[in-house]
């Protein structure tokens, strides 16, 4: 009787719970189906799976670079949640008539800024107002990299203003914009070399893993966060860094996924390219920058006039990754010994630069090397052995005034001979000039004029000749064909 007493509470308790399954399948569903949809919705989804491993695919600001990581990822789940709401909402209110009239107000403003652009006298093209430039990222974890006290190839080093760059475009840069389509060009703060040193070296990974890495932590996040702003321009006004000698390359599928950004680069003779490659350096639209050397103080130091100077020639360093050092092996036994010409393979480089007249510059793996850089801010005429090396700020240092293109197929005695009988008065007039224009190659914004500056002047350029150039050239070929249709219908 008591077992028939209970019947009803027991029969309740397994609808109870039956439907509590019900409801929670229900809804597992439902969140799968959304996900899926999510995914679909979106060719730039930041998918963790696609991350290189151990790796999160955050977004976050400078302001937010040291905040923890657990407080990061709320904060970036709960914003971007907002924004799709934000999103869809505006896209529910907006009509086709106000979609008509942005692009409108786009295709307008790039003629009425081409319109501005004239040449100044050193034969670039500039804009009579500020370029507007807007900055995107770094994300948390490129920051937290880079501020490691042994990450050289991050925010020291030769390859430093790959950070630098970004962070004075978003601090200091009085013409920076708080939104994409405020901006003239958009600067991603991709740190290529460091990343490409880090996947490599710590997640003992391979460098195909760079493409997920600017897929997902830069064009996917920044996809997400400026819905369309990719498009805009077809990315002609995207600038990328590259600091080092492998160029784009450090990326192997850069050719589809920035196919007309424009590139910084150190290195620009395209020395890696195959027959079936594109050049990752395209004079049109990339601009060639200085590696990054951090010694302007100590160099500042150095009141040395070059008549005071002991040595004639000096070069400390290997005699093995490329041709020109193997020569430099050969010529350093016929002058062992000698008072007048170093040449090293280890030697204090910090005090023999700034009491050498000359520096021989050979190149490293590549061409470029960041010891043109470090000898002419430290006042050391430089000697560079043939023409691969293709030099930064062109239009605006005379190098010719202050330093030696040297065959690269005479790296023996004949060079000493040549440098002995340089009269003195041409000496220091080389000295002078090399001093009055050192600045431009620093990465230091406390002095004038300096590289960032000078990036300024080709980035105007850049904007003038190719972004809009070629933006109007993509529209006039659109309306071209939209006639051609209209005609044939």
């Amino acid at each position: 009787m008591k077992f028939a007493h209970d019947l009803p509470s027991a029969v309740r308790l397994v609808a109870l719970v039956s439907a509590a399954l019900f409801l929670g399948n229900t809804l597992f569903f439902i969140c799968q189906g959304q996900l899926a949809a999510d995914r679909m919705s979106s060719d730039f989804h930041n998918d963790r799976l696609r991350c290189p491993a151990g790796v999160a695919c955050v977004l976050d600001s400078w302001d937010n670079a040291n905040a923890t990581d657990s407080t990061n990822e709320e904060k970036t789940s709960s914003n971007r949640e907002a924004h799709n709401l934000r999103l869809s909402v505006n896209k529910e209110e907006d009509d086709v008539e106000a979609s008509v009239d942005s692009q409108s107000r786009d295709a307008s403003q790039d003629a009425s800024s081409q319109d501005q652009c004239t040449v100044n006298k050193h034969g670039l093209m500039e804009l009579n107002r500020p370029l507007r430039v807007f900055v995107f990222g770094p994300i948390r974890e490129m920051v937290r990299h880079a501020e490691q006290p042994h990450s050289y190839n991050c925010d020291e080093g030769m390859f430093g203003m790959q950070v630098r760059v970004p962070d004075y475009f978003s601090k200091v840069y009085k013409h920076r914009v708080s939104h994409p389509d405020e901006a003239d060009l958009i600067i991603m703060a991709v740190y290529a070399k460091c990343y490409s040193q880090v996947i490599v070296n710590e997640m003992r990974s391979n460098r195909g893993q760079m493409n997920a890495l600017l897929h997902n932590w830069t064009i996917g996040n920044f996809s997400q966060q400026f819905p369309g702003a990719l498009e805009r321009r077809n990315m002609r006004d995207i600038v990328f860094m590259f600091p080092s000698g492998n160029g784009a390359y450090v990326v192997p599928g850069w050719q589809k996924m920035l196919p007309n950004a424009i590139f910084l680069n150190t290195e620009a003779s395209n020395w890696k390219q195959r027959s079936y490659q594109k050049p990752y350096h395209a004079p049109e639209k990339d601009i060639v920058i200085p590696g990054y050397y951090g010694g302007l103080e100590k160099a500042l130091q150095n009141k040395l006039k070059v008549n005071e100077k002991k040595t004639l020639a000096m070069y400390c360093g290997n005699f093995e990754t490329s041709k020109q050092r193997q020569d430099l092996g050969l010529m350093s036994q016929k002058y062992n010994g000698s008072e007048t010409v170093l040449i090293k393979k280890w030697c204090d480089v910090a005090k023999y630069i700034d009491e050498s007249k000359f520096c021989i510059v050979p190149q490293g793996w590549t061409p470029w090397t960041v010891r043109a850089y470090e000898s002419m801010i430290h006042g050391c005429l430089p000697i560079l052995f043939g023409t691969l090396f293709q030099l930064p700020y062109e239009h605006y240092l005379p190098y010719s005034d202050f330093m030696i293109r040297w065959p690269e197929e005479k790296v023996d005695s004949s060079l000493v001979k040549h440098l002995e009988s340089i009269p003195e008065d041409k000496l220091q007039r080389m000295h002078q000039a090399l001093l009055k224009e050192r600045f431009k190659v620093t990465w230091d914004w406390n002095v004038h004029p300096n590289s960032f500056e000078m990036l300024e002047h080709y980035l105007e350029d850049k904007f003038c000749t190719y972004t809009l150039r070629k933006s109007s050239l993509s529209a006039e070929s659109d309306e071209a064909d939209d006639q051609d249709k209209r005609r044939s219908s």
